[in-house]
């Protein structure tokens, strides 16, 4: 895996840029039917886990053009994310291909079963940029209130449930 990542130095602008494309995405979830673009809605939700991994990943100094790669990094060197999270980052990744590629629709189901489990996700990756940066990102990632998990958990109560593995 090491192979695959380019070494690059890091870079505030560019992952400010990633956040405010997030927002963007975050926005389209929001304002989009659930049940008529739940396919659209779930590729969205997988470019925003992969663009703020990216980030993450270059703030570190490294990028790279392979998914794969990118989740494994993450799987490697963040260990607040359970194998759980994991698992669905791939069944993300892979669904996403299946919608880019094939043209395939996704039931609305699907999305209603893990919507919590994927606002925690993005959760977890927007807490690590904005300790990496240790910068005040809150006001772009409010923006999009849509995301959160329908618990509103503080930072400190997240943390406190993450270590208990309350969410795990």
């Amino acid at each position: 895996m090491k192979k695959e990542l380019i070494t690059v130095s890091p870079n505030e602008a560019r992952v400010r840029s990633i956040v405010e494309m997030v927002v963007l995405r975050e926005k389209r979830i929001q304002v989009n039917d659930k049940d008529e673009f739940t396919s659209l809605n779930v590729e969205d939700y997988y470019e925003i886990i992969k663009e703020l991994t990216t980030a993450i990943i270059n703030l570190d100094g490294y990028k790279t053009l392979s998914h794969k790669a990118l989740f494994t990094y993450l799987k490697d060197h963040y260990l607040e994310f359970s194998s759980a999270d994991h698992i669905l980052i791939d069944e993300l990744r892979k669904t996403r291909n299946k919608i880019a590629y094939e043209g395939f629709f996704i039931k609305s189901w699907y999305l209603r079963k893990n919507d919590i489990y994927i606002k925690q996700i993005v959760q977890k990756l927007r807490a690590i940029i904005k300790q990496k940066m240790n910068s005040d990102l809150d006001k772009r990632f409010k923006e999009s209130k849509h995301i959160r998990p329908r618990h509103n958990f503080s930072a400190g109560e997240m943390d406190e449930l993450v270590e208990n593995e309350v969410l795990r």
